[in-house]
């Protein structure tokens, strides 16, 4: 997990994906939280048996629990001791689709598919795809496809000369797979709830160092006429092997090693 961050901090430090309006905004009287009033957003109130009356504040003009799934539409902030009628929610309609189950950044950068499993990032300066993407098929971005065997993976691109993906000289291409303990043992199993099963696991061993990465089994294809090499990094960012690159129309195809978490393309 650590080895994913080089990618991240770049999107953040560098801001290639928008940062959210506020679709909620809460303000919390100090009578209120002393009354152990809910949040307008809040855990269903099997978590917490001291407010299963789940008593909005009488004040709010907003009368009904907040959907959670408002975090994923952008952002969502609370003012302790402030006025309850002062509280807002965006319309969040337009951007969670419960039939789907597929949810949509306010910015329209990000999409979260709960259904499928799968997180996908539409920046110019960054675009990623990350969740169960060996059964979901081939991603197509707006600058960046992303095919992958992999039943889990995470695979990110973004520049380094801090120009749009279709335009940059330099990229990041980042890959992270399943990793677990050596002798990790699983094994299927169906798990109760009040609205029917899910599938789920059962963990039978935790099992022991040294950890395991599964091998990367996937390919990018950038669409940039400009790109013509590709170069294997090690986990220090250093050069360790040269990646054929195949030309495309529009850009290049790169079919990504097995062993390496990061690599540069030029």
């Amino acid at each position: 997990m650590l080895g994913q961050f080089p990618a991240a901090s770049v999107i953040f430090r560098k801001g290639y994906v928008k940062q959210g309006p506020v679709v909620v905004h809460e303000e919390r009287s100090l009578r209120d939280i002393w009354e152990r009033k809910v949040p307008i957003i809040v855990e269903e109130g099997a978590w917490d048996p001291n407010r299963d009356k789940g008593e909005l504040p009488a004040h709010s003009p907003v009368k009904t629990p907040v959907d959670p799934l408002a975090y994923l539409v952008g952002r969502v902030e609370t003012l302790y001791g402030g006025d309850a009628a002062k509280s807002t929610v965006m319309d969040l309609a337009p951007f969670i689709d419960r039939e789907k189950q597929v949810v949509r950044s306010a910015t329209g950068e990000i999409t979260t598919d709960l259904g499928r499993g799968l997180y996908l990032v539409n920046a110019p300066k960054a675009q990623a795809a990350a969740g169960f993407l060996g059964k979901a098929g081939p991603q197509k971005l707006a600058d960046v496809t992303i095919e992958c065997a992999n039943d889990y993976a995470a695979i990110v691109v973004v520049p380094l000369d801090d120009k749009p993906i279709a335009l940059s000289g330099k990229l990041l291409v980042q890959a992270g797979t399943v990793c677990r303990p050596t002798g990790w043992t699983e094994r299927p199993m169906r798990i109760s709830r009040k609205e029917g099963f899910v599938d789920g696991s059962r963990i039978l061993s935790t099992g022991k160092a040294p950890w395991q990465v599964e091998k990367t089994r996937a390919t990018v294809t950038i669409r940039n006429r400009a790109l013509a090499k590709a170069t294997a990094l090690d986990p220090n960012g250093l050069r360790q092997a040269d990646i054929p690159v195949e030309r495309t129309p529009d850009g290049a195809r790169i079919v990504l090693p097995p062993d390496a978490l990061y690599i540069c393309v030029e």
